[in-house]
């Protein structure tokens, strides 16, 4: 990445944090490997993705994790939080998902069956540095404020930017990849595959 591409970053993820900013909110960046994210959401709305949870995943650590917090600037209220994980054994998106190491941990990614993945034949070959994003939250007094879309460009390009990846993934429920309008048009993915695994005996849909 040029000097030109990380400047072009940090304009936009400024641009990002000073609408959620006139908006009253406020931004931080936290990099505890995921502690503070899951104790906020732990009394949030339902977060279906484990992906990012410290508790069960042993190898997420401060240095392949980031997460944005929000909170309401007048009330200290909890609005919206993201997270980020680098997937630092793996430099192939099909092995990560065919391994099941994006859901599980090492000890857990060998008790469970293999996912069921259908890459189109078009798929480009996605290798490099693979981050995935996802664990957002926006609590009911804050959904409508399009805090999401915000986030979800915020948190991709700092994992661009901060951890030199190359590919950007993340997972949504059945109800909102098959329409294709918020993985595609609101949260700014390319594609949209359905990944059948057995995590909760629930069906994903892998975005990138």
């Amino acid at each position: 990445m040029n000097s030109h591409e990380h400047q072009s970053i940090r304009n936009g993820l400024q641009m990002h944090r000073h609408v959620l900013e006139d908006n009253g909110l406020v931004v931080s960046v936290q990099q505890d490997g995921l502690q503070q994210w899951q104790a906020l959401v732990a009394d949030a709305p339902t977060v279906a993705n484990w992906c990012f949870r410290p508790d069960r995943q042993p190898d997420i650590t401060a240095g392949n994790t980031l997460s944005f917090l929000v909170r309401d600037r007048a009330t200290g209220a909890p609005a919206a939080a993201i997270a980020l994980r680098l997937y630092e054994a793996f430099e192939d998106l099909v092995d990560l998902v065919e391994s099941g190491r994006m859901w599980f941990s090492v000890s857990r990614a060998l008790e469970v069956a293999p996912p069921e993945i259908y890459f189109p034949d078009d798929f480009p070959r996605a290798q490099g540095r693979i981050f995935q994003l996802g664990g957002l939250v926006v609590w009911p007094g804050f959904q409508g404020k399009r805090i999401g879309w915000h986030l979800v460009r915020m948190i991709r390009w700092a994992g661009f930017q901060l951890f030199n990846a190359d590919h950007s993934v993340g997972l949504e429920m059945p109800k909102m990849a098959e329409t294709h309008y918020m993985p595609l048009e609101y949260y700014g993915y390319q594609r949209v595959i359905p990944v059948d695994i057995d995590v909760n005996s629930r069906l994903d849909s892998l975005a990138g």
